[in-house]
């Protein structure tokens, strides 16, 4: 009898080293706990949804709500997406997934699809809105932020470019 159960034992263990993950209970996404990270790119713009948008995005760490309110006033892709993250985890996903079908090529919607994937625990997804952001939009801030979450081991940003030579008196005149 303590044989069969030795032997039944060592039949399961081995079944479980070697499972390739297909079958029996299926490997669960494990969400973030907090919410995504906001990073809205709004470049140079100084026009009044501009300026409401940066307010917002300074409120949303702490007072979503309020920073909820202020997005909900605009119909743009940064204000929708600030708008989404203030509800999380509710349906904002979803509302990504969505603006994300409106919005292919558009790296900050991408990136932050990436973001809201991988806090609903969903790496894959996260990796390849990432890819998608930072080649849609190579030059964007957006683009930048999602190379550098596609390489974490690196330090983030662009090289500086520090020239071997002095520049030319001319441009000192400038």
């Amino acid at each position: 009898g303590a044989a069969a159960c030795l032997a039944a034992g060592g039949t399961v263990a081995l079944a479980v080293i070697t499972s390739n993950g297909k079958g029996g209970s299926e490997n669960k996404p494990v969400p973030l706990t907090g919410t995504p990270p906001l990073a809205l790119d709004l470049g140079v713009r100084t026009d009044p949804e501009a300026r409401a948008l940066r307010r917002a995005e300074g409120l949303y760490p702490k007072r979503r709500a309020a920073a909820g309110r202020i997005f909900a006033r605009y119909d743009s892709p940064a204000a929708r997406i600030g708008a989404a993250f203030s509800t999380w985890p509710d349906d904002s996903l979803a509302k990504l997934e969505q603006l994300a079908q409106e919005h292919p090529d558009d790296s900050l919607v991408q990136l932050h699809l990436g973001y809201a994937n991988l806090w609903a625990g969903e790496s894959e997804q996260a990796t390849a809105a990432w890819k998608r952001a930072s080649s849609a939009e190579p030059d964007t801030m957006s683009a930048q932020r999602a190379d550098d979450a596609l390489h974490p081991g690196f330090p983030p940003g662009e090289p500086i470019f520090v020239p071997s030579f002095s520049p030319p008196a001319e441009l000192a005149k400038l």
